[in-house]
């Protein structure tokens, strides 16, 4: 059978699949020419029944592919143009970047407009050069040990081929679009994918509370509560439950923050509101945010115990308050924190959207209105906690992210990659008056020891007339290994 080129899966844009079967098995090589430049992928298998992504496409673009055996034997020549990009895809403004200092790899970007999503991967120019429209809002989303993406939607969890789409997806019975049932009301806002086909994510249960705080106000009544409680889950792959760890077990019920009282959809008051999932497989202890409690814990997985609590003092009794971190030098407090991360030194990351700076337990709330990055000193020993970098003042100057944000420590330049993901103005403008729809993100990276002279700074927006909503970002990460699955071609 002849060579062609094939088109991929459902969503899936900016690739393209060539098809061939051999007569003898072989490894294939891959020349692809945009008349600019060529590149060669040489795909290491040996197989009769080949199909070959082409990924890293731009769009609007002809390209000519040639085809040939390896070792060298009857070569094809094929022809495709790509696509041009979707009415109201994202738009990327590059406020900076110095490509000569910044970390390699591509930008995954998961941007959302409503229960829209559309996962975008960017060049080191930041151009698209791949993506994946999905009907789903997008939240977590990362690359899976073996190559494909998983992704958290507003109650599921998906895995999907950078070239047949999806893939596998878990849920709760009955919700829309699910493969796998899981024995929960929905899977939320974190995965983290293990190397044997299993996840760990975050899900609600609605838990009865007999004594409750019906309002904020010191000394306020107390009551029955229907509450949302969150729990740490370890799914498999066939979707049972092999681990829960609940967060009501492990703190105070009567203890509040400042939206503790709202409510998550129907399954109670949004009490904690878990937001942020990491997994130490190796020392089995997990780092969770729970953005209503403003509190960062590190949960051991096997006793089911809290080695340390991140949070200001207000509120906290006993037993929560023994381990609670103490504050060593000049020290700010997280408040309604999203996406904490372990670093390589074994420091806390985490993006502090700052709606408040105070508790109900403090008085009358006061806003933030800056949000920033921050870098936190953990000393277990000592039970002592210490603040030892931020990075809040950008180049359009500091940026308020009521919800949503990012950050991670990337490995080998050690510069920060920080996600400010759902901004409405900058520099005192509003983002409609800019032109642009109400909503907005700006991925910088950052190097600590110059945060004044950003790496890169990207905006992701939409232009007003197109798109009134505009467009936010719940995560990014930089995707140091390219977009081929480990093995799939040589070096």
């Amino acid at each position: 059978m002849p060579p062609f080129v094939a088109r991929p899966g459902s969503g899936v844009g900016l690739v393209r699949v060539v098809e061939l079967e051999l007569e003898t098995a072989a490894a294939v090589r891959v020349t692809l020419d945009d008349g600019e430049s060529a590149r060669e992928l040489v795909f290491t298998a040996v197989e009769t029944q080949w199909r070959l992504p082409l990924l890293g496409l731009r769009p609007s673009t002809a390209y000519t592919v040639e085809v040939a055996t390896e070792p060298p034997g009857p070569t094809a020549v094929l022809e495709f143009e790509t696509d041009p990009l979707p009415d109201g895809f994202p738009i990327v403004d590059v406020l900076a970047s110095d490509p000569a200092r910044a970390e390699p790899g591509w930008t995954l970007v998961p941007a959302r407009r409503g229960d829209e999503g559309t996962l975008v991967v960017l060049d080191e120019a930041f151009e698209p050069v791949w993506y994946y429209q999905h009907d789903d809002g997008l939240t977590d989303v990362r690359l899976g040990p073996a190559g494909a993406l998983w992704a958290t939607g507003s109650a599921k969890v998906f895995r999907v081929s950078l070239w047949d789409g999806e893939l596998d997806s878990w849920g709760p019975a009955g919700e829309t679009g699910v493969a796998v049932d899981v024995d929960v009301l929905a899977l939320h806002h974190s995965v983290v994918p293990q190397a044997d086909g299993s996840f760990w994510s975050l899900t609600y249960e609605s838990v009865d509370v007999e004594s409750f705080p019906q309002a904020y106000t010191p000394f306020a009544p107390m009551g029955p509560e229907t509450v949302a409680d969150v729990e740490v889950v370890h799914v498999s792959a066939g979707g049972e439950l092999l681990e829960r760890h609940s967060l009501l077990d492990l703190l105070d019920p009567q203890r509040l923050g400042w939206d503790s009282l709202d409510s998550q959809r129907d399954f109670g008051v949004d009490w904690c509101h878990g937001n942020g999932l990491e997994i130490d497989p190796v020392r089995r202890v997990a780092l969770v945010s729970m953005r209503h409690q403003d509190a960062v814990i590190e949960l051991d997985l096997d006793t089911g115990e809290l080695n340390w609590l991140l949070s200001t003092p207000s509120g906290w009794r006993p037993p929560q308050s023994d381990v609670r971190l103490e504050p060593r030098g000049r020290t700010a407090w997280p408040y309604h924190m999203h996406a904490p991360k372990w670093t390589a030194d074994g420091s806390i990351l985490l993006f502090d959207n700052r709606n408040y700076v105070n508790t109900p337990h403090d008085g009358p709330p006061e806003l933030g209105r800056a949000s920033r990055v921050v870098r936190y000193a953990v000393d277990p020993e000592r039970m002592e906690v210490e603040e030892t970098w931020s990075y809040a003042e950008t180049l359009t100057g500091t940026l308020f992210v009521s919800t949503m944000g990012d950050v991670d420590e990337l490995p080998q330049t050690g510069h920060i990659l920080a996600n400010f993901g759902n901004i409405r103005e900058e520099a005192g403008v509003s983002n409609q008056a800019n032109g642009w729809g109400s909503a907005s993100a700006r991925i910088i990276e950052i190097d600590p020891e110059s945060p004044e002279s950003p790496v890169a700074d990207i905006r992701v927006r939409s232009d007003l007339s197109t798109s009134s909503g505009g467009w936010n970002v719940y995560r990014a990460e930089r995707i140091s290994a390219g977009l081929y699955p480990p093995g799939m071609l040589s070096d």
